[in-house]
This record gives C-alpha cells, sequence and structure tokens, in this order.
C-alpha cells in the first residue's frame, strides 16, 4: 500500500513537472500567438497599403490603355494624312520633272536660237557690207550718170549750134566732123544706156536683200519672243510648283516627327505597363509567401 502511495504520488509529481512544462509551453505558445498576431496585423496592414497601391497601379494602367487607344486613333489619322499628303506630292513632282525636262529642252531651242541668231548677224552684216559696197556702186554710177547728163546737155547745145550752121556747108559739115570726134555719140548713148540699166539692177538688189534682212529679223525677233515667254512662263509654274512641293514635303516631315513622337509614347506605355504588371504579380507572389510563413 505504501508502494502503491509512493508511486502514485511520484507520478503526481511526475504530472504536476507536466503540467507546468505544459504551462511554460503555453505561455511561450501565446507569447508566440500575440507575436504572430501582430505580424498577422502588420501583414494584414501591408497588404491593404499593397492593394491600395495595386488599384493605383492598375488605375494607371487603365488610363495607359486609354491613353493607348486615343494614340492608336491619332496614329491612324497620321497614317491616312501620310498616304493623302504622297498622293498630292508625287503628280507634283512628276509634274515638276516635266516641266524640268521641257526646260531643258527649251534651254537647248533657246541655244539653237542664239546661234542662230549669231549666224545671222553675221549673214546681216555680210549683206550689209554688199550694199554698202553696192551702195558705193549706185554713188559711182549716178555720177557717171550725171556726168552723162552734162555731156548730153553739152552735146544737144553744141548740135544746136551746128544747126545755125545749116546755110553755110562747109563750116556745117566742119562742125559735125568736130562734133562726131568730140563726143563719139553712139558710144555715149550706149554707156548712158548701159549705166540705166546698172542702176535698175543695182536698185533692185538693193530693195530685195533690204527685205531678206528685214525677213529674217522679224522672224528672229519673232522666234526668241516666243520661245523667252514660253520659257518664263513654264520657269514661273517650276517655282510655284516647288514651292507648294517644298510645302507639303514640310508637312509630310512633321506628320512622320508626329507619328515617332506617338510611337515612343506608346512603347514608353507598354514597357511601363509591363513594369507595373511584373511588379504588381512579384508583389502578390512576396506577399503569398509571406502569409504562408
Amino acid at each position: 500500500m505504501k508502494k502503491k502511495f509512493t508511486a502514485l504520488q511520484k507520478d503526481i509529481e511526475d504530472q504536476k513537472e507536466e503540467i507546468r512544462s505544459l504551462q511554460e509551453k503555453g505561455k511561450e505558445l501565446y507569447e508566440n500567438i500575440k507575436g504572430l498576431e501582430k505580424d498577422i496585423q502588420g501583414h494584414k496592414k501591408e497588404i491593404r497599403e499593397r492593394e491600395e497601391t495595386i488599384q493605383d497601379k492598375e488605375k494607371r494602367i487603365y488610363d495607359l490603355k486609354k491613353k493607348n487607344q486615343e494614340l492608336e486613333k491619332f496614329k491612324f489619322v497620321l497614317d491616312y494624312k501620310i498616304k493623302e499628303l504622297k498622293r498630292q506630292i508625287e503628280p507634283r513632282e512628276n509634274e515638276i520633272a516635266d516641266m524640268k525636262l521641257q526646260i531643258e529642252e527649251m534651254d537647248q531651242e533657246l541655244e539653237h536660237y542664239h546661234k542662230s541668231n549669231a549666224a545671222l548677224d553675221l549673214m546681216i552684216g555680210e549683206l550689209t557690207l554688199k550694199m554698202d559696197g553696192m551702195q558705193k556702186d549706185i554713188n559711182h554710177q549716178s555720177l557717171e550718170i550725171k556726168t552723162m547728163r552734162q555731156f548730153i546737155r553739152q552735146f544737144q547745145s553744141d548740135l544746136h549750134d551746128s544747126a545755125q550752121l545749116l546755110e553755110k556747108k562747109k563750116a556745117l559739115k566742119a562742125s559735125v566732123i568736130a562734133l562726131y570726134k568730140k563726143y563719139e555719140t553712139g558710144k555715149i548713148v550706149t554707156e548712158v544706156a548701159s549705166d540705166v540699166d546698172a542702176q535698175q539692177e543695182y536698185n533692185r538688189q538693193r530693195e530685195y536683200l533690204e527685205k531678206e534682212v528685214e525677213s529674217m529679223k522679224s522672224k528672229l525677233v519673232k522666234g526668241l519672243k516666243i520661245n523667252h515667254s514660253e520659257m518664263m512662263r513654264l520657269k514661273r509654274e517650276n517655282a510655284i510648283l516647288t514651292v507648294q512641293v517644298n510645302d507639303l514635303r514640310r508637312e509630310f516631315h512633321a506628320v512622320k516627327s508626329s507619328q515617332s513622337e506617338v510611337n515612343d509614347l506608346k512603347n514608353k506605355h507598354r514597357d511601363k505597363r509591363s513594369m507595373d504588371e511584373r511588379e504588381m504579380e512579384l508583389r502578390r507572389e512576396s506577399e503569398l509567401q509571406k502569409v504562408l510563413m
């Protein structure tokens, strides 16, 4: 009985010891629980803050998506405008190329006219020299005709004087012989007739050459005037088209620059959105791991 009592007492002591040990462990567990609850509250607070941050990020992502859609619309408008500008520039560039070709052809034609003008100037100079020579010949012939007329008047005067000697046969014969020897009438008449024909031919040649010179001058001036007027018109049109094409090109480059800026903004927004989404994902994983721990 005593042994049984001793054994029971020992068991009671052991159980008391175990209870004390369990109580100490309970206290430790309680402290741990309080610490864990505190940690949980901290984690919950952090989770709320993270959720608020996530909501802000999601709102920003939504705003970026909306802005990206607006940029897409703007890009569509810019693409359409670029196509329209290209459509406007291409025919004008073709027209400028055609006009440049026409101007080159007219430059060649103008050069040909200049060469023709030089040749005509040379020809006119030669004709002028010929006319001057012919004028000198005409003046010389006119002087000879004047001299012949004086001779004729003198002959008529001498013949009249001889006619006064009709009643004096010997004196008349001597006077006629003297007249023949002095004037050689047949030769004089022939020379006078020849001089008149020469003068008429010179006058005819002179009139022909003057008409040819005037005709050549008129054709040359008319051709140069038309050619110069046409070239000036083409140059004016070419200058206007060049200004218009340059304006279109500047507008085209401005649109291209705007499109590049839009693309850069889209890329930045896309990269930023990817980074935000990745950051949110990492934060969620980190919070989940902390809760599980």
